[in-house]
């Protein structure tokens, strides 16, 4: 796990250098802040039914594209939730004047409504942007999560509208 994050992390490093945005500049630059939030669904595979998602996303561009942050989801069918804090990085690339694809990879932490804890593995979330100003933006999320609770695996994607608005 540690190699696939320094992989990811180190091509990264190299395609921002080398990846310019449609009018020269990055829409994410070393320093911004983004905050976004999404509300979506989630299926998985140990749940019969369609989950409602509930996301808060934050990021900190420590370079030109690239983003650490935490986010914080919930995934509930109102009978049983799971709730996941996870770190993660991403890499944010212009395709146009106002659009923007990104992809993300994180670990971090879940607990389920009946306290059980398990490992989240996040990896893939990729998305895309269409900004409506230099502040805000909408587009749309997806993210693939890996549970690894004591003695069963889920493997859960959600998917939702997303809402950004940069600092």
């Amino acid at each position: 796990m540690k190699k696939i994050i320094a992989i990811v992390f180190c091509l990264s490093v190299l395609l921002s250098q080398s990846a310019l945005s449609y009018d020269g500049m990055p829409r994410y630059a070393k320093g911004d802040v983004d905050l976004a939030g999404t509300a979506g669904l989630t299926v998985a595979n140990k749940s019969p039914k369609l989950n409602m998602n509930v996301g808060i996303d934050g990021k900190y561009f420590v370079w030109d594209r690239i983003g650490l942050g935490l986010r914080f989801d919930t995934h509930t069918d109102f009978d049983y939730g799971v709730f996941s804090f996870v770190p993660k990085v991403g890499y944010y690339y212009d395709i146009a004047a106002d659009w923007t694809i990104y992809g993300t990879a994180g670990v971090g932490f879940a607990i389920n409504t009946s306290s059980k804890a398990a490992v989240d593995i996040a990896i893939p979330g990729v998305g895309f942007t269409y900004h409506i100003n230099d502040n805000m933006a909408v587009g749309a999320d997806t993210n693939m999560h890996v549970l690894v609770f004591s003695g069963t695996t889920v493997f859960g994607w959600s998917f939702g509208p997303m809402f950004h608005y940069k600092f």
